[in-house]
Formats: C-alpha cells, structure tokens, sequence
C-alpha cells in the first residue's frame, strides 16, 4: 500500500499547436477542474498545460500523471507519457481517443479512464493506493452527479472561464465522437449549479463548452438565460448551437440580452443529401417550407445580427460525392452568407466514431501507418480516397480557403463590433478569432488593454 503522505499527481493538457500554431489560452481544460474538485485533499495537483505553461517547470516527482487525449494531439500524449512511465510513475489517460484505440492507448498507459470522469476518478485513486489499479476503468451506468469546477487550478491563466450546462446528446452525427464506445445520454446539469459557477468566475466572460448546448430543451434554456438576466451577471459568452436553435425568436432574444455575442453554428454543407447523410438535425429543421437551404441559413445570420450575435461556422469538403466544381460553389455559398467568422475543413474519419467504421469497412482510408499517422487527422490533410478529388486539390483549396477566402482582417473584424454594440463583447470575439483564425491585431491589442485595462492584451 502505498503510504507517501506527500502524494502528488501531475495533469497535462498535451499541446495542440501544430493545429492551431500558436499560444491557445482561451479557455482551460475544464476536466482537470473537475478532477481537483474531486480529489481528497491530501494529494498535491499541478497542473501543465503544455499550449501556455514552460515546459522546464516541471520535473518527475510525482506518483501520478493523468493525460487528456484526442487525435490531434495524441503523439505528443504517447510521447509523453513514454517518458514518465520511463521514471516508474503511473500514467493514466483520458479522452475520445484514447477510448476508442484502447489497445493501442495501453500500451502506453497503465490505466484509461472512459466516460465521465466523476464516476471513476476516485475507483481509480483507491486503486492506486492499494496498488491494485485496472488497465480499464469504464463508466457502465452513466449516473454520475455533476460537481462544481475548482477553478483554482487554473490561476486565471485563461481568457475565459469553461462551463457545461450540460454533457452527452440527443443526436447521432455520423463524424462525431461523442458516443465513442456507447452511446453518451443527454444529462443537464442543476440550473442552480451552473448560476453558481458563472457567479463565482473569475472572468467576465464563460465559454460553454457542452457537446449540445440547446438540446432541445427550450424551457431549460429560457430559465437559464432569464436567471442570467435577472441577476444581472453581467457576462459575456460562447457556445456552439445546433441550427434548430434558431426557430424561436424568443430564444434568440433571451440568450442576446444574457450576454451571448458569439454563437458557433455546425452549417457544414450547402446540401440538404449530405446533411442527411451526416445524420445532421439540420436537415429536419430547415427547408421545411421553401427547400431553399440558402434562404434559411441567411435568416438565421440575418436575425442573430439583429439582436447583436455573431455568427462563427465551418464548411465541410471532401464527401463522397463532392467534385471540385461543387467544393467551389460551396465556398461561395458560405461567403455569401456573410458569417462573422467561418473556417474550413476537409471531411476527417476521427477514430471510433461511425464514419471512421465505414470509411474502414469499405477499404476507404489511405494507405496510413499507426500510430504515426494520427498526425495528419488534423482536419488540413486528406486521409481518405476520392473517387473525384485528390489530396493536393482538397489540401490545396482548404489552405485557400481559411487563409484567403475566408481571413478575417481588421476592417471585417471593425464591422462585426458595430454588430456587438460592447466593447466587452467585441474583446470576446477579437479573442476567439486570435485563438481559432490565428488572427491578431497590435491595433486592436491596445485599444481593448486601454478600455478593459485586460492583461491578455498585452
């Protein structure tokens, strides 16, 4: 048994800069605040997030290192973890990736954790401490209790504080990662709770990070946003909605008078086939009148901008069926629609989820070795074969399109904050495009530093 009273454990947030290349502290790795929140008291956390912190900060004196895992930087966790089981400290991982390539993750780990952390984290602590631990420790019945963050661990080394108002969802998107290994049920958390956790931010403005914000579920959302209101919080925020989102006004006009100034959307496509292909809700809430995809998506910037919201979305390429004619005009499709911000990506086989499966099954991927090239599942790289496309025109065009077609630049970024009518607001959105467009103004640093007086802009 082990009786060190001066336990420690060690959380890594491996980098991710050769996807977004540059410093990423817009929002913290909420799961290492929820995994200090539940662990006892008398072990010692350190938290290094490798996208911020100095690398030669931290040593080997630990007894445990707990790493989050996903594609894109799973060669860094492998590499990493590698080197702290060289030492003879256990090495637990976390994450989609991680659950879904178990064996390939063990033979780098001890222990995974798949699921929700809540339910397992302690299993696994007793475990360690009675030098018993499993390679496997696997939420069965999904009855974890939500907890509040511990916040503290984070130092205010973030722009934003990192929400979930709930986990889980309702829907079954064919490229999405969600209900890796089983199906991931859709769970709210107390409306309480999370009054609490924004309250008791240390930032001005909350980042929701929840797989599905909205859900469905109009009433949670109206007393959310009207307990925001009534208390007057004053925050700003983030998240991502899906497009049935927007068939209440009144939704839109409660989350607008919140605090919302940015709202991420998952468009994807200009084609009703390929939404449903993609098993997208998108398809059963739009078009229903009109068929006129279009039109809808236009009403939806069109009514967000009205009640001062900005609107942030991705475009797909690389289906089955596009040509390269096609992958034009859906360019040209998403610039007319006049998004605030809006990225490209090539259409990504992530592991475990039922595109990978079937892309796997009909002899699809390219002729990849692993686990090296998880490298090139960045979303930039082409890793499946086309029948009507090549490599080099879907890497060549999605390069185009985010630094070119789509780059944001100051007289775009300008026109969006006449949208916003805050300057809080406006620090919000300038902040997520330095983040995910890798887009920086010295200009717009000093005017935010001198009206918010804002560190991060220094």
């Amino acid at each position: 048994m082990v009786t060190n009273e001066n336990r420690r454990i060690l959380l890594i947030n491996p980098s991710i800069r050769s996807f977004f290349n540059k410093n990423f502290n817009i929002l913290p790795p909420l799961v290492f605040g929820i995994i200090s929140a539940l662990t006892p008291k008398y072990w010692k956390i350190t938290m290094w997030d490798e996208n911020i912190d100095n690398d030669s900060e931290f040593g080997f004196d630990y007894d445990i290192v707990a790493i989050t895992t996903n594609t894109v930087n799973i060669l860094r966790s492998y590499e990493l973890a590698d080197i702290y089981r060289a030492k003879n400290i256990k090495v637990i991982f976390g994450g989609w990736h991680s659950a879904s390539m178990l064996d390939e993750a063990l033979s780098h780990a001890d222990s995974v954790i798949i699921g929700s952390v809540e339910s397992e984290w302690l299993k696994f602590l007793n475990d360690f401490e009675n030098n018993e631990i499993k390679k496997v420790y696997k939420e069965i019945s999904q009855k974890y209790e939500f907890i509040k963050a511990d916040n503290s661990i984070f130092k205010s080394k973030y722009f934003s504080t990192a929400v979930e108002t709930s986990r889980g969802c309702k829907n079954h998107c064919k490229f999405c990662g969600i209900h890796i290994n089983g199906h991931q049920a859709y769970k709210r958390k107390p409306i309480s709770l999370v009054i609490t956790e924004i309250t008791e931010a240390d930032s001005d403005f909350i980042f929701f990070l929840d797989n599905n914000f909205f859900g469905g579920d109009y009433d949670y959302l109206e007393q959310l946003f009207n307990e925001m209101i009534s208390l007057k919080l004053k925050k700003k925020w983030i998240t991502a909605v899906s497009v049935n989102f927007f068939n209440s006004q009144k939704l839109i006009k409660l989350a607008a008078k919140s605090g919302a100034c940015l709202l991420f959307v998952g468009f994807e496509t200009d084609s009703f086939k390929t939404l449903k292909y993609l098993g997208k809700e998108n398809v059963k809430s739009i078009g229903s009148k009109n068929n006129n995809i279009f039109e809808d998506y236009r009403k939806i910037v069109k009514s967000c901008h009205k009640n001062g919201i900005l609107i942030s979305g991705n475009i797909i390429i690389g289906f089955e069926n596009d040509t390269e004619e096609i992958i034009l005009n859906r360019m040209f499709f998403f610039k007319n629609l006049k998004l605030d911000s809006c990225k490209s990506v090539i259409l990504t086989p992530l592991p475990g989820t039922a595109f990978f499966n079937e892309i796997i099954n009909q002899k699809k991927l390219s002729e990849l070795i692993f686990p090296n090239d998880w490298n090139k599942f960045l979303y930039i790289k082409n890793v499946i074969k086309h029948k009507n496309l090549s490599s080099e025109f879907l890497e060549k065009n999605v390069i185009y399109c985010n630094q070119t077609y789509f780059k944001q630049s100051l007289m775009k970024t300008v026109r969006s904050f006449f949208i916003l009518k805050s300057i809080k607001s406006s620090a919000f959105f300038y902040y997520y495009l330095k983040n995910f467009a890798n887009y920086e103004s010295n200009l717009l640093n000093k005017l935010f530093y001198f009206f918010l007086g804002n560190n991060f802009f220094k």
